[in-house]
């Protein structure tokens, strides 16, 4: 979705340990960009996205600050639940201006018993989830990505709840459950039972 958009790299890497994430194994040390040292190549470009693996609370308030005090649209790519409800004042003000595209937030499921099991933190998710449909009815365009086969102890956690992705997301894409043991061809299996193609753009 953001093939069009100028990627303003603000960091890389990440502290979580999900099973099903493969960034710890591919991006190496994780590092943050100093913002105010970006933005003449903010302004230099149209249609920016912020880019990284795990954008921190203070990188998006202080970017949110200079999209403000620029006047200029950003969107903002995989920020985590528990990170986007702490830049909620920031976030929405910026939707109020008409400053903010897209805000892509990965909340992976909305199965509190799944989220535990995943150890992400559910009441997080949960709010994350309501800002995000008040800034799509404030016309901010909203992206998620949701877990596919995620098993524990044998248990498989479907994740199907389209209605729900529907009312809350103008777009989801997935993830395939990975535990070191990458299977694209299962993964693929386990989609289309879940997701019909009608229903999500991958």
């Amino acid at each position: 979705m953001f093939r069009n958009y100028y990627p303003l790299k603000i960091g890389a890497g990440c502290h979580g340990k999900c099973k099903y994430c493969t960034i710890r194994h591919t991006r190496g040390e994780g590092y943050e960009m100093v913002p105010e040292e970006q933005i003449e190549e903010f302004l230099n470009h149209e249609h920016v996205v912020l880019t990284s693996d795990s954008p921190t609370v203070s990188q998006v308030k202080a970017w949110c600050k200079i999209a403000k005090e620029c006047n200029k649209e950003i969107s903002i790519r995989n920020i985590e639940p528990q990170n986007l409800i702490q830049c909620r004042d920031e976030l929405l003000e910026l939707a109020d201006n008409h400053l903010l595209d897209i805000v892509h937030c990965p909340v992976q499921s909305f199965d509190p018993e799944l989220l535990k099991a995943m150890n992400r933190n559910v009441s997080s998710t949960n709010a994350a989830v309501d800002l995000l449909h008040e800034l799509k009815e404030k016309e901010v365009v909203t992206a998620t990505n949701i877990i596919i086969d995620y098993t524990v102890e044998g248990k498989l956690y479907p994740n199907h709840d389209i209605e729900k992705l529907q009312e809350n997301f103008d777009y989801y894409s997935w993830n395939p459950y990975f535990d070191g043991n990458f299977d694209m061809d299962r993964a693929k299996q386990r989609f289309k039972k879940y997701i019909t193609k009608e229903k999500v753009t991958q």
